[in-house]
């Protein structure tokens, strides 16, 4: 066929010479199929494969012929039968092209979440893995162009065009460089990476407009990030650069090198906070804190154990039930219940420390038990040598056993006593061992402030404030300073001023 010859019909009516059947073929789907019907008046056997092959060149199909269904046709016009829509011919239909894209690299940013089984067969269906963090320089991606697609091809042999793709048009935000002579695209600053499908950049902010769920899922982030809604049970959120809750957060876990902001925590016993900068909320319920810096709450701190290297604060508020140990001190408008529940603050030391401390002391505890238990044994052995009752050969090697576990015990004692001695003495110019309560310290509440440990007897009033006494290793109960004057300071004054004996 050539340029200027006539364009074939696209449909064909062939009748049979002696009147026994009708056929019709025609062209659809832009020419990418034939299909055809035949009125049989009368079996015949003038439509034979090769008679049908002879119509289809005359109407130009000449591609993608269905034998199958061909023979049938010729079949039902040789048994009398009609029928109509049999597809005949199919062409090749055009692959359209693919647009242009982003090819992200592993772990930067995914579309959908990508859910990972535990080796137990536990899916965290919170952890989606979709936004990943980068840091400057870090290759983020390489821009995919468009491609033409590949093209089809016709019942008569035409060439179906495919549609290609469209290139990606692509706008880059802050945070964001390229693409360069490669096609990538580079990362500026660290941060996460943000795409809607035409704009991308690197946020150093991950805000999220109302509450955690999951959606957003957990979220692990190297900047700040920001929930103006609610965090519930089960969630996580580990931001470098701080984070900031507008709402309330549950059982969960807050972890920040930075600061961390909440309006509360209703923990239920298992969530924690771990903070490398200043904490502050209007409440802390069942709560476990880890700050390097300041706690500061407005309202009550209840049933919980906040370990602090800073000071806390709640000048208005109160702290109920739990332990408080606090590096730089410790100052609350009220503190204990008068149901007498079990609280207790220790201020002065740093938590680290006292873990420490505790551990040592629960190794000597078990070393004191067991050095009575083999002294006991050798006694009893000893005195039964004495009153002249012979021993046997097995009680002779057992003397000899105790008697090398009981040095190995005396040496590990001797070890954790230096060793406690060391850590009491340990001093720490930020160490600020004060309580001030404003006004009302209640009866049971346990204070402990150096080598002074005392549990309240009588509920006391404010203002005051609370340190050790050096010389008795007693609370010392005065008037209340300001917590910036520290117990080193009020010692030495309470020193100096102190009539000589």
């Amino acid at each position: 066929m050539t340029d200027t010859a006539e364009p074939l019909p696209n449909s064909l009516t062939v009748q049979s010479s002696d009147g026994s059947y009708a056929l019709r073929l025609v062209v659809v789907n832009d020419g990418l199929e034939c299909r055809g019907a035949v009125v049989v008046k009368k079996p015949s056997l003038e439509l034979s494969p090769e008679r049908l092959l002879a119509i289809f060149k005359e109407f130009g199909i000449r591609y993608g012929l269905i034998k199958q269904q061909c023979l049938e046709l010729c079949y039902a016009v040789r048994h009398g039968k009609s029928c109509s829509n049999l597809l005949l011919a199919r062409g090749t239909l055009p692959f359209p092209g693919k647009d242009g894209y982003v090819e992200f690299s592993p772990g930067v940013y995914r579309e959908r979440p990508d859910f990972s089984e535990a080796e137990d067969g536990h899916v965290d269906f919170r952890r989606l893995n979709v936004h990943g963090n980068v840091r400057p320089g870090q290759l983020i991606g390489t821009l995919r162009p468009a491609t033409p697609g590949t093209d089809g091809k016709g019942v008569r042999g035409e060439v179906v065009a495919a549609v290609a793709g469209e290139p990606l048009a692509l706008e880059l935000g802050e945070g964001v460089r390229g693409p360069d002579a490669q096609r990538q695209i580079h990362a500026e600053r660290e941060g996460r990476v943000v795409f809607d499908g035409k704009m991308l950049e690197v946020s150093e902010i991950h805000l999220v407009e109302g509450d955690i769920d999951l959606e957003t899922g957990h979220i692990d982030f190297i900047g700040f990030v920001e929930v103006r809604g609610d965090v519930p049970d089960g969630f996580q959120i580990k931001a470098r650069r701080g984070v900031k809750i507008g709402g309330i957060a549950g059982a969960c876990l807050i972890e920040s090198e930075g600061d961390v902001e909440l309006r509360g925590m209703a923990g239920k016993g298992t969530g924690k906070i771990l903070c490398r900068g200043n904490l502050t909320a209007h409440f802390l319920n069942d709560v476990e804190v880890e700050c390097a810096n300041h706690v500061l709450v407005q309202n009550e701190i209840r049933n919980s154990l906040i370990k602090c290297l800073g000071l806390v604060s709640l000048p208005k508020g109160m702290i109920t039930g739990g332990d408080c140990i606090a590096l730089g001190g410790i100052e609350a408008n009220k503190v204990g219940a008068p149901s007498g529940l079990r609280t207790e603050l220790e201020a002065g030391i740093d938590y680290r420390v006292r873990e420490k401390l505790c551990e040592a002391r629960d190794e000597l505890h078990e070393i004191n038990t067991e050095l009575l238990e083999i002294n006991s044994i050798l006694g009893s052995l000893k005195a039964r040598l004495e009153s002249g009752l012979p021993l046997s050969d097995g009680e002779k090697a057992r003397i000899t056993e105790l008697a090398a576990k009981l040095a190995e015990c005396e040496s590990q004692r001797q070890q954790l006593l230096n060793q406690i001695e060391t850590l009491q003495g340990q001093d720490n110019n930020q160490a600020n061992g004060k309580v001030n309560v404003k006004s009302l310290l209640f009866e049971g509440v346990i204070v402990a402030i150096g080598k002074a440990r005392e549990t309240i007897k009588a509920e006391r009033q404010g203002p005051l404030s609370l340190i050790e006494n050096s010389l008795d290793h007693q609370l010392r109960f005065l008037p209340m300073t300001p917590l910036m004057k520290t117990s080193r300071e009020l010692e030495r004054e309470l020193l100096e001023n102190s009539p000589p004996e």
